[in-house]
């Protein structure tokens, strides 16, 4: 009889390893579904081995992932690390999935800590990463020089570019006192020449920000054609740049009909930015008549789509049709992005509003100081400034509109520092501004 039973279920036995190598060859096709359907079998056959098991939840896991289901790839890259505790390819996995927030809340030092576990085990990805976190000071005390030192290992051993990508960056003025444009231009050169189409898009924006001692024309006409590069090898993010430089004839002449194609071109690809850009054109009435009602319809579908340029946008185009609570609705839903332009504009809102019921200045405070505190720009301080007068804080008002006109006094543009100096008038009057 027992003879028998082992017959038996020998007869029904699963070739776990078979469906998780076709599984494997599935997933590289890009046919996820189909290869969740292989993997099935496996997860639930009784015999498999531990480390088998931990490989086909790390599959289907990835196939979540790959399909933007973070919450289910990180449930079973969860389940896989239970099947293999140190394997360095779910560590990593789930080291990102804490870092970025991607299927649950951020936790920047949990990911770091299983990068360094990662790392430690020989992932060159999770080396990367945690050279990116050094680089950012996110979850980790911020340590240029180790930064550097794990990220070139990498981008040069490995040929990795998103390594080279950040090996760029470390040599931007956003994360150095000591930038040096040069290098980062070669950095980001050899991410492109490795794969990484947008890092043309990263060195465009360098230009167009005078990041190199260039004229103006020189570094908006460089700009361009980088962007032109960065599309021509698959960056979808540079159709919504080179539709604005079209727009506004920044590296080019204006062209309003391929600006629209180009934003068009985006929608197709999902690139959040482009909805905005159609939007402001109907908005503005650029080469097509002005039309707030399509306007309105595409900053919808561009909020719809995440983006946080978008609440703002719509708010804005509603403040100047005198829609007043609409926009208050919209600018209060930005801030949910934790952006610093966001807190400021509905600081702003809430602190000059010429109409009483709008303003508020207590509030208005609670979100100039947000946006202060991510990032202490002259628009912001100024910001911070007309908030501290709003609430009668007219000393704090003063001090925080010194440091604006201060912050300002590189800037090129008389007639920002102007504006700024008439708010301090404002102020030394004890009067709030009004605008």
């Amino acid at each position: 009889m027992l003879i028998g039973l082992v017959t038996s279920v020998q007869s029904f036995a699963v070739d776990s390893r078979g469906y998780i190598d076709r599984a494997v060859v599935l997933i590289e096709e890009g046919d996820f579904s189909l290869a969740r359907s292989y993997l099935g079998p496996a997860l639930v056959d009784p015999y498999i081995a531990p480390d088998l098991r931990s490989k086909a939840f790390y599959l289907r896991g990835y196939s979540y992932y790959a399909q933007g289901l973070p919450v289910s790839a990180l449930r079973d890259f969860n389940r896989a690390l239970e099947f293999s505790p140190n394997n360095p390819v779910v560590l990593f996995m789930v080291g990102r999935a804490h870092y970025e927030g991607l299927g649950t809340k951020p936790d920047p030092a949990l990911g770091v800590g299983l990068f360094q576990r990662s790392a430690d085990a020989g992932h060159e990805g999770a080396s990367a990463y945690l050279g990116f976190a050094l680089l950012q000071g996110n979850g980790i005390t911020k340590d240029l020089p180790r930064a550097r030192s794990l990220l070139s290992v990498v981008a040069e051993e490995k040929g990795d570019a998103f390594a080279m990508v950040q090996m760029a960056r470390s040599y931007r003025q956003e994360v150095t006192d000591s930038p040096d444009p040069a290098l980062a231009e070669q950095w980001y050169q050899r991410a492109f020449a490795a794969g990484e189409a947008n890092a043309f898009v990263a060195l465009a924006y360098m230009y167009s920000k005078g990041e190199f001692e260039l004229s103006e024309v020189a570094a908006n006409k460089r700009s361009f054609s980088l962007l032109k590069q960065a599309m021509e090898a698959g960056a979808e993010s540079a159709y919504a740049r080179l539709a604005y430089a079209h727009l506004s004839g920044i590296g080019t002449v204006v062209n309003y009909d391929k600006a629209f194609e180009l934003y068009m071109a985006g929608v197709e690809l999902g690139q959040v930015q482009s909805f905005a850009g159609i939007a402001h054109m109907f908005e503005a009435g650029l080469g097509r008549s002005v039309d707030l009602q399509q306007a309105e319809s595409w900053y919808m579908r561009g909020i719809e789509a995440g983006d946080e340029y978008a609440h703002s946008a719509l708010a804005y185009m509603l403040l100047g049709i005198n829609e007043d609570d609409r926009a208050l609705q919209w600018l209060s839903r930005a801030t949910q992005f934790g952006g610093a332009q966001s807190h400021n504009d509905l600081a702003w809102l809430l602190a000059t509003s010429k109409i009483d019921e709008l303003r508020n200045g207590e509030l208005s405070l609670q979100h100039a100081l947000k946006a202060v505190g991510l990032e202490a720009s002259a628009a912001y301080l100024d910001t911070l400034a007309a908030a501290y007068a709003e609430s009668g804080l007219f000393e704090d008002a003063l001090a925080a509109q010194e440091q604006a006109i201060a912050a300002a006094a590189l800037d090129e543009d008389e007639g920002v520092r102007r504006e700024l100096e008439q708010h301090l008038l404002s102020y030394q009057k004890q009067e709030p501004w009004r605008e």
